[in-house]
Order: structure tokens, then C-alpha cells, then sequence
């Protein structure tokens, strides 16, 4: 093999090991359904902290058990990409009473904690997958 053929060679080769021939697409980032559910038990409201599809927190005060404006019990969001971190927290904001939060995602339980008391805190959190 000549000096030319064998660089040639190793182009060829250098090229297929890096795909750079490949036909094949990027698959797009799959974005899974969540919800977040609160309610309370003797208690009316709690403070609420939850962790954003983008990273970020909100904090709110809704009533129990927290409904959307249309009155659907729970907070549901279809953007959430895989490996997405989790958070959900609730004060209660009574002297009494208990408060549960859930997350699920894509229909399946991820976490559900009950906190028993005045002004106690239930914390769920979790990973999408």
C-alpha cells in the first residue's frame, strides 16, 4: 500500500468511527407528565414550595386539597424533560389537622408523605425518569 492509499485509509476509518457518515437524527428530549397533589386533613390551607420544570421554585398559598381554576384537583404539567429533580413541600398552616402531598408522574406514584400536626411540613420529592 502506497504513503496516499494508506492516509486515505485512515480517513475512511477515522470517518466511520466518528459517525461522521451517519444518517442518523438526534431523538428529541421526551417530556413526561407530572401532578402535584395537596390536601389536608381538618385543615383549610398551606403554604406551598415547589420546584419548576425549568429549575426553579414557586411558592403559593392555596386551599385544600389545591385545585386548578377549573376546580381538577392537583396541579398537572406535561413539560417535564427525563432526569428532571423533583420538589414539592407543604406547610400546614393551621394549629391542627394533617397534610399529605403526592407526586406523580406519567400516572405512577413517585412519592406521597402525610405530616401530622399544627404547622407541620410534609415533603415529597423524586426524579423523573
Amino acid at each position: 500500500m502506497t504513503l496516499s492509499g494508506t492516509v486515505t485509509f485512515l480517513l475512511l476509518a477515522v470517518a466511520a468511527c466518528s459517525g461522521a457518515n451517519s444518517t442518523a437524527t438526534p431523538t428529541a428530549k421526551v417530556k413526561h407528565t407530572v401532578q402535584f397533589f395537596a390536601e389536608g386533613t381538618e385543615t383549610k390551607w398551606a403554604a406551598v414550595t415547589m420546584r419548576t420544570e425549568s429549575g426553579g421554585t414557586t411558592q403559593f398559598t392555596p386551599d385544600l386539597p389545591m385545585k386548578t381554576k377549573a376546580g381538577e384537583v392537583g396541579l398537572s404539567f406535561d413539560t417535564y424533560p427525563s432526569g428532571s429533580l423533583l420538589y414539592f413541600s407543604m406547610q400546614n398552616k393551621e394549629g391542627y389537622g394533617s397534610v399529605t402531598c403526592r407526586i406523580v408522574v406519567d400516572g405512577a406514584k413517585v412519592d406521597e408523605v402525610t405530616s401530622s400536626g399544627g404547622y407541620t411540613i410534609a415533603t415529597c420529592q423524586g426524579r423523573v425518569p
